[in-house]
């Protein structure tokens, strides 16, 4: 009789998706936060709904276990960029990419506000510096 082992490739799964936490100032991870967004982009050009939610889920799960040490804001600021850039500047509502990413950025904003490329990316202006005044004043009111 042949077996078939449905928890092995489960676990194997189940494994691959949780997020491993920075833990030194030295760990790059642009490339990480890049490649949940361009993920997000593509199943939103494609129209793949659970790709975008799986996308979304992941860089949420590894912005919460992110250390933002100094020496690492620039990668944030690199998800800025590269969200801004690609995602739509809706009327009447925020892209969900925006929205999780402004999110983040307002409250890391104490720490990022010491980061000369954060403070290039507000002084361009544009949807960015906009969102991120609308969402600071809801944190105020």
């Amino acid at each position: 009789m042949k077996d078939f082992d449905v928890e092995t490739p489960r676990l194997g799964a189940l494994y691959r998706c949780k997020v491993r936490q920075n833990t030194s100032a030295e760990e790059d991870y642009t490339s990480v936060f890049l490649g949940h967004a361009r993920l997000y982009v593509f199943a939103d050009k494609w129209g793949i709904e659970a790709l975008k939610t799986l996308s979304l889920h992941k860089l949420h799960k590894t912005l919460l276990t992110f250390t933002l040490y100094a020496a690492r804001r620039s990668d944030v600021v690199e998800l800025v960029r590269y969200t801004y850039a690609h995602t739509p500047d809706l009327a009447h509502e925020m892209d969900d990419l925006r929205s999780l990413v402004i999110h983040y950025i307002a409250c890391e904003v104490t720490s990022l506000v010491h980061s000369l490329e954060f403070a290039s990316l507000v002084e361009q202006g544009g949807s960015f510096a906009r969102d991120l005044v609308q969402m600071m004043m809801k944190r105020i009111e």
